[in-house]
């Protein structure tokens, strides 16, 4: 008996050893690959700005507003920390928050978040003991490692009928080994960073080096920190004529502004060579280039050909309407748009979109009566759950000693984030809203965005990450010097 408690005892100082190697080897690691966020951010006269959110914040703005306060500055250099993540929502931004505080000291933390929430299940999980113990995690990943990946999909995946926008489910095509590296991407990406998981990725390429589902991984990392596209062409070497590998490659062109890429790929790979909702998939993708490189004409044939498959379509019949406006054709352009509130009234995609093109046409009345009805029909759960995230975040901000920002996002009114928050006299609140409505009104929409997943507005072109910085950092001085 006294031999097996032995045993016991002996398997439970080992297990405990491993993981505290682990810890501290883990804790070094991180210490090291950090070294680009933490650059200068012990010198004397560093001010760090530490910029939160989803995918509108990664990549995005924060490189254009560290360009900018520097630029501006009379004497203090500033240090601007983007942990963006894409996807990511208010729930998993606030358990990431303690950490980001605890390690990078920030002075200032600008949070535009919120635009997520409605598509979770936000019922935050507590934190689970076993699966925060790096041992866990270790033999996790070395578990599916060993697990036979599975034989390649064709492609062909199902799609639903109706759609809220134009991205249909094919804008999220199965890649190969997914069953294999979606998990292991979950684990290594819980407490890792851009070097550990570029490390661990490269690691995978090793041992899979002609999965292009590794490459397509490798390239959105590189494409959110670098902006380098190499491993897409490495991507598109090794997909092998899978054609949900040339949607998600096409995906990420179009994403980081790769408009010519995008196009390259669809001609020559998709176009002509799919059938039903593959092949409206590749219409609409190639519309939508035709429409942001200013080809109306082209855009709105194959807009045409697209409707005879979904004439139902709403999103299809507002990005048409878009066209149409460019065309001149505002009669047409104004009968698509009443056609898509008549079959949904209260969808946000098509409120949005009646608000764009009565600002655009100058009818300021209605265009201020739909932009009100975007903002009332936001969804009340969603409100809710923001509002009780985002003010926990306000609270950890502040026990920090951070001078808290809240950033409502392009074309969207103030107010109701100000209300959210209780008109907090300690916040820097920044309105996005005129700033955006006249740019977008002077150079157009696809000038300032180049999407539209949240209706009103989408992800930012440079010229629109860089409105936002301008506008960031000259609030950001004004509170700094003015301290």
């Amino acid at each position: 008996m006294r031999k097996i408690f032995l045993i016991i005892i002996g398997i439970i100082l080992s297990l405990v050893s491993i993981e505290l190697t682990l810890r501290a080897g883990s804790f070094f690691y991180t210490s090291i690959s950090e070294m680009r966020n933490r650059i200068g951010l012990k010198r004397a006269g560093v001010c760090r700005v530490l910029c939160i959110g989803e995918s509108t914040t990664m990549g995005a703005y924060p490189r254009f507003l560290e360009l900018s306060l520097n630029r501006k500055s009379r004497d203090v250099k500033f240090k601007v920390i983007d942990k963006g993540m894409r996807g990511t929502n208010t729930s998993i931004i606030l358990n990431e928050l303690p950490e980001y505080l605890k390690y990078y000291r920030p002075h200032f933390v600008v949070a535009m978040m919120g635009i997520n929430d409605i598509s979770y299940n936000l019922v935050c999980e507590k934190n689970n003991f076993i699966k925060e113990m790096k041992l866990y995690k270790l033999l996790r990943i070395i578990y599916l490692h060993l697990k036979k990946p599975v034989a390649r999909e064709t492609g062909k995946e199902p799609i639903s009928g109706q759609q809220l926008h134009l991205d249909v489910n094919l804008d999220h095509p199965a890649r190969p080994l997914d069953n294999v590296l979606e998990p292991i991407l979950k684990n290594i990406r819980d407490g890792m960073d851009y070097v550990q998981i570029k490390n661990t990725l490269n690691e995978l390429k090793v041992r899979y080096p002609h999965e292009s589902g590794i490459y397509i991984e490798l390239a959105e990392l590189e494409l959110a920190h670098n902006k380098e596209q190499d491993y897409l062409k490495e991507a598109l070497r090794y997909a092998g004529g899978d054609k949900s590998i040339y949607r998600e490659i096409i995906l990420l062109y179009l994403r980081y502004g790769y408009v010519a890429e995008a196009e390259n790929i669809i001609i020559k790979y998709l176009y002509g060579k799919c059938e039903g909702e593959e092949a409206y998939w590749v219409d609409l993708k190639l519309a939508s280039i035709y429409s942001r490189t200013k080809r109306p004409q082209e855009a709105l044939k194959l807009f045409k050909k697209a409707e005879l498959m979904h004439p139902e379509s709403t999103a299809l019949l507002c990005t048409s309407a878009d066209v149409m406006e460019a065309l001149g054709m505002t009669k047409e352009a104004e009968e698509n748009i009443h056609k898509a509130l008549v079959l949904e009234p209260d969808n946000q995609l098509t409120i949005g979109k009646a608000a764009l093109f009565y600002m655009n046409t100058g009818n300021e009345k209605l265009a201020k009566e739909y932009f009100n009805r975007y903002e009332m029909s936001r969804n009340e759960l969603c409100k809710y759950i923001t509002r009780a995230n985002y003010n926990k975040v306000v609270a950890l901000v502040k026990n920090a000693n951070a001078k808290m920002i809240c950033m409502e996002y392009p074309m969207r009114k103030l107010e109701p984030l100000i209300s959210m928050l209780d008109n907090d006299k300690e916040i820097l609140f920044i309105d996005n809203e005129n700033t955006f409505k006249q740019a977008v009104k002077k150079e157009g929409y696809d000038a300032i965005f180049v999407d539209n997943f949240a209706q009103v507005f989408g992800h930012c072109t440079n010229r629109g990450n860089e409105l936002i910085a301008e506008n960031l950092s000259d609030r950001i001085l004004e509170h700094f010097y003015r301290e």
